[in-house]
């Protein structure tokens, strides 16, 4: 049991496809500027050389779940209690990208309003 979010996300995909790592991106700059205000510009611009795009795998989604043989995939992605903090202080809508290095996997308009009400339960993608 966590105290943030599980996301679950489903779709189809080609059979040939399996996902080996996987990058999360918050393309908003309006994210970037509500989290530099809060936290100050200096700890935002250290996070985003070091530690951005942020590594999914394995630690927040496990990449075995789509695999080479499956045309469908549901995976869940785990948002721990530091990006629930994050996100009380982002705007209404993000949009968030996730990529495999080469294509872009996912890309959707957050609406954080209805997440940050959805805490401790599954979110649906």
């Amino acid at each position: 049991q966590h105290d943030g979010f599980k996301i679950t996300i489903r779709g189809k995909k080609p059979a040939d496809y399996s996902l080996k790592k996987a990058q999360l991106y918050v393309t908003s700059k309006n994210f970037w500027s509500a989290v530099s205000c809060r936290y100050g510009q200096w700890p935002v611009y250290l996070f985003q050389i070091t530690m951005y795009p942020v590594q999914l795998c394995p630690a927040y989604m496990d990449p075995q779940t789509i695999k080479k043989g499956d045309t469908e995939f549901e995976v869940f992605l785990t948002l721990r209690r530091m990006i629930k903090n994050i996100l009380s202080i982002a705007p209404q809508t993000m949009e968030v990208v996730i990529t495999d290095s080469e294509n872009i996997l996912l890309r959707v308009n957050l609406d954080v309003t209805k997440l940050n009400q959805a805490s401790g339960h599954n979110v649906l993608l």
